[in-house]
C-alpha cells in the first residue's frame, strides 16, 4: 500500500520526510495510521488517480524597454 507521511517517520530503519510517498505492508498500516495518510483500499499503480498538474509558467520574451534620459 502506498501512503504519504504527515511528518518525519522512521519506517523499517528508513526515514521518510513530510509529504513523501512510500510503500508499506498492509499489515503495518494499523501501527502507523496516525502518522500517514492513505486509505485502507490502497491506490492502483497502474491507474493512478487523476491529479491536475499545474502548468509551467511561460518565459517572458522580448527586449526591455529603453529609458529616455532627459
Amino acid at each position: 500500500m502506498i501512503v504519504t507521511a504527515k511528518n518525519w517517520l522512521n519506517y523499517n530503519g528508513t526515514w521518510h520526510k513530510c509529504g513523501e510517498r512510500f510503500e508499506i505492508k498492509d499489515s503495518d498500516f494499523e501501527s502507523v495510521a496516525d502518522y500517514v495518510e492513505g486509505d485502507k483500499e490502497g491506490v492502483s499503480n497502474i491507474f493512478p488517480p487523476d491529479v491536475e498538474q499545474p502548468k509551467p509558467e511561460q518565459p517572458k520574451r522580448g527586449r526591455r524597454k529603453k529609458t529616455v534620459e532627459k
